[in-house]
């Protein structure tokens, strides 16, 4: 049970790591885009301002593998699941919604990887305090 809501934690710090950043950062303007299920993480994806939110998947990344040190890649990864979930879903429902699916993906695997960096770190410092 505490792996199920660790996996929730990461997924939820993720998710706000990605969402939050475009509507923070002074002076960027935000374009709204509709999406037939999750509008908030297509206009999140498409105004994404890089350098902030790789910073806070790194942190978050290094958080998780810090206080939980088994399995510190799956933690760097549950970060972004719910971007391609809410991708699988739509396209699901709406086979038309996702043309460029193939990209998406690329992106969020590539979003993956600051996480994950972070996720190690964290596990590596952890160890090392406790030899």
């Amino acid at each position: 049970m505490n792996n199920i809501l660790y996996f929730v934690i990461s997924a939820v710090l993720g998710f706000v790591s990605i969402v939050i950043p475009p509507y923070v950062t002074p002076g960027k303007s935000i374009i709204y885009y509709e999406s037939p299920l999750f509008p908030i993480i297509t206009t999140a994806i498409k105004n994404i301002y890089i350098l902030p939110t790789i910073v806070l998947l790194v942190i978050v990344g290094f958080i998780l593998g810090y206080f939980k040190t088994n399995k510190w890649w799956l933690w760097g990864i549950a970060t972004i699941i719910l971007f391609p979930t809410s991708s699988l879903l739509e396209m699901t429902l709406y086979p038309s919604s996702h043309n460029l699916w193939p990209f998406e993906f690329l992106i969020y695997s590539i979003l993956a990887v600051p996480p994950c960096i972070g996720a190690f770190l964290g596990y590596k410092l952890r160890i090392k305090k406790h030899e």
